[in-house]
């Protein structure tokens, strides 16, 4: 029976879990060493779990160069839900994220671009939670051949932009909900398709998932934030 191809990043351990087709020792080895432009990936077998270990540093580019070589790739994510998503989260460069917002903000959460979020598959030792994703060549594709991003027409005085579904639609359309428990405070907005993302309603900066503009395409780059989300980021 093949193996399932699939990467596995946890929060405390430096090195991911690679699972490879069954090949011989030395051409998977040969593979993985060479499978980023530019880089020289230093791949080692892990003979106790059976998988390739690799650094944590090498994680997107090599889901994305298997997704291309394979065809699907299936990604597992360890996240704390406990830890509070920061401004430093919001603010990071790259993709290594383990908070509650499940890599959503990190970075602006482009790096999820394309991936296919399955859910919840299993709740580890301390509350900890593993999300599993499929990243698909296909999809991938699609996603690099977009043509640039549109200004449709006939929408309200004020659109939000989903990343998810590459399109605008009016504010008014969106839902909110609050998460406010004790030491925790955060916001989520919904696409009409259903989409989530945290933080403060939508606008114009850099890295953000979302974008707001006016109803002539003017982007909105500020909002006043409320007494409420002020002390929340300081």
């Amino acid at each position: 029976m093949q193996k399932i191809i699939r990467i596995v990043r946890t929060i405390d351990d430096p090195r991911l879990e690679v699972g490879l087709p069954s090949k011989t020792f030395r051409e998977n080895r040969k593979w993985l060493k060479s499978a980023i432009p530019g880089k020289q990936i230093q791949p080692y077998w892990d003979a106790d779990a059976r998988c390739w270990r690799v650094a944590k540093a090498n994680f997107t580019d090599l889901v994305h160069a298997m997704a291309d070589k394979y065809g699907k790739v299936r990604v597992e994510i360890e996240y704390n839900p406990r830890a509070v998503c920061t401004e430093s989260c919001k603010n990071a460069d790259g993709n290594d994220c383990a908070c509650s917002c499940l890599g959503r903000s990190h970075g602006g959460g482009t790096w999820l671009d394309g991936w296919i979020d399955l859910g919840e598959i299993a709740v580890q030792h301390e509350g900890r939670t593993r999300i599993a994703y499929d990243v698909r060549r296909d999809l991938r594709a699609s996603k690099l051949a977009r043509p640039a991003m549109t200004t449709p027409s006939g929408l309200g005085r004020e659109q939000w932009y989903c990343p998810n579904d590459d399109q605008w639609s009016d504010a008014s359309d969106w839902t909110t909900e609050v998460e406010d428990e004790p030491g925790h405070w955060e916001s989520w907005h919904n696409c009409p398709n259903g989409h989530g993302f945290p933080g403060l309603a939508p606008y114009s900066r850099p890295n953000a998932m979302t974008k707001a503009r006016a109803g002539d395409g003017t982007p909105i780059k500020n909002r006043p934030l409320s007494h409420r989300a002020s002390a929340q980021a300081e």
